[in-house]
């Protein structure tokens, strides 16, 4: 990795451990981090990349997803960010409030509790947000990043089910 990329993650895991909304700093100290990357390709060949993405997810000391941040790069553009996704699950695991933003696009869209609802958001540019309340409740809800934990665990399910048989 170019130092000059690796610097600007660095400052972005920095900024990422005191961006956990709602949590102590002792509670802090005991998450762990988690990372990955990803990589989109333009179609099934995988021989032109669209875009690359490296995630950080911040556990709680039950090993659950706290908080998690997206970062979206394109390798011809080096170390800039075109978007971001930030996602805080202390509500729960499968409705994330969450905020994806594309700044190239000036697009943002997501989801946020208000007034003890969920409420679904999008905009582009300096217009107005479109706001729509989600009436459902929320343990029937699944929503940003929640549908990857929930994927997650029926994938798992599915596959102890196969062995069973």
């Amino acid at each position: 990795m170019h130092f000059g990329a690796w610097l600007a993650w660095l400052q972005v895991c920095a900024l990422f451990i005191y961006w956990a909304e709602g949590s102590t700093v002792s509670e802090r100290r005991s998450m762990a981090i988690e990372q990955f990357t990803g990589t989109a390709y333009t179609d099934e060949t995988m021989q032109t990349v669209l875009y690359e993405e490296r995630h950080l997810v911040m556990h709680n000391d039950r090993g659950e997803p706290s908080h998690s941040m997206v970062l979206y790069t394109r390798p011809t553009e080096g170390p800039k960010v075109f978007a971001n996704l930030r996602s805080d699950f202390t509500r729960g695991r499968n409705v994330s409030i969450y905020e994806f933003h594309d700044y190239a696009l000036q697009w943002k869209e997501g989801i946020k509790y208000e007034d003890g609802r969920y409420v679904m958001y999008r905009g582009e540019g300096e217009l107005p947000l479109e706001k729509k309340e989600l009436s459902m409740d929320a343990s029937n809800l699944f929503a940003g990043e929640g549908w990857h934990y929930f994927l997650l665990d029926r994938l798992d399910m599915l596959a102890q089910r196969q062995r069973n048989h």
